[in-house]
């Protein structure tokens, strides 16, 4: 069964993808306002299986959609043998409607692992170059580590993280390396929730999280 399977997801990483998704509806919402502001946040599952069917309009508005956010550009659980082909499809599709995209690579409690993913950002950065990235996120969310099971957080991770510096110098690493590659125009971030601005400006508490002291 299990090689059933992985042969099934080989093949469907090798098929030529139909054209983008089409449908019709007789609801017009009228223009979009500041549509250049405005995009979708791309799921894995698009990404990794159907990334040439991007929808390419907004629904009833018929506008461009010309923005997305990555949060990966690729993962470890998934099959190798179907990166180029997904990459090919967001490629393309960033090409022909002149797209921008707001590319994330992780920060976890295993470096190993968020090097090998800022590997895949690298190299896909190298496709998309600078004229089609908004910007660069090094990080997500990462003041909620703090409610996360030990199966995500081991033990010292959090001390780690936030007390003796690994987020400050991953950061620093991948945004030299980021520009280094030619994008030193493009912005660099990373991405945290509502909470935190639950500070003085921003959420800090010891061996909890640190957004305050990281962004100043």
């Amino acid at each position: 069964v299990e090689m059933w399977h992985q042969a099934w997801h080989l093949l469907l990483a090798t098929l030529p993808c139909v054209a983008a998704y089409q449908c019709t509806s007789d609801v017009e919402l009228g223009p979009l306002r500041h549509e250049t502001r405005k995009g979708i946040a791309l799921d894995d599952d698009t990404l990794r299986w159907c990334s040439a069917q991007i929808p390419v309009t907004w629904p009833n508005a018929g506008e461009a959609m010309t923005s997305i956010r990555l949060f990966k550009a690729w993962d470890d659980l998934w099959d190798e043998a179907g990166r180029i082909a997904a990459w090919d499809g967001l490629v393309s599709y960033v090409a022909s409607e002149n797209a921008k995209v707001f590319l994330g690579t992780q920060i976890t409690c295993d470096e190993d692992a968020d090097d090998r993913a800022w590997e895949w950002v690298k190299e896909l950065l190298q496709q998309l170059h600078p004229e089609h990235v908004m910007g660069l996120a090094i990080g997500n969310e990462l003041e909620l580590l703090q409610f996360k099971g030990s199966d995500i957080v081991p033990e010292g991770c959090l001390e780690e993280m936030w007390e003796r510096g690994y987020l400050w110098r991953k950061y620093t690493e991948y945004a030299s390396e980021f520009d280094a590659m030619g994008f030193q125009t493009v912005p660099i971030t990373s991405v945290f929730t509502g909470m935190g601005l639950a500070g003085a400006p921003f959420y800090e508490l010891e061996g909890k999280a640190r957004v305050d002291s990281f962004l100043r």
